[in-house]
């Protein structure tokens, strides 16, 4: 059997979707970013404080899986997720900032009501 016999062979007559698989993966990659980043703060967070991600868990009110998938970069985080997170380790994750049309809070952080 020659190499071209041997391509046909393992060759499939479907239409790969490789391209389209890499571009939604493009298009999320700041997505993920930002979810690793998370990640490894909660993670030195948990280190330095002695914490366990089981009673990280308990804090949120969430299963064990689901801080997993924190600590992993896994997770699409939610606002409410973002939220459960900052209450339960009693810090900031996020910061949104202001208006950026010409508005009186242009260019200034704006601290969420409630938050540390």
């Amino acid at each position: 059997m020659n190499l071209k016999e041997k391509l046909k062979m393992i060759s499939s007559d479907e239409k790969s979707d490789w391209v389209k698989k890499t571009k939604e993966k493009l298009a999320h990659a700041g997505a993920r970013k930002n979810a690793r980043r998370v990640a490894l703060r909660v993670l030195d967070i948990l280190e330095q404080r002695g914490m366990s991600q089981t009673a990280l868990a308990a804090k949120m009110g969430v299963s064990r899986q689901q801080v997993t998938k924190i600590v992993r970069g896994e997770d699409n985080f939610t606002f409410e997720t973002i939220d459960k997170l900052e209450r339960a380790l009693e810090v900031t994750l996020m910061t949104i900032v202001g208006p950026t049309d010409g508005g009186s809070d242009k260019g200034k952080r704006v601290r969420v009501p409630g938050k540390r």
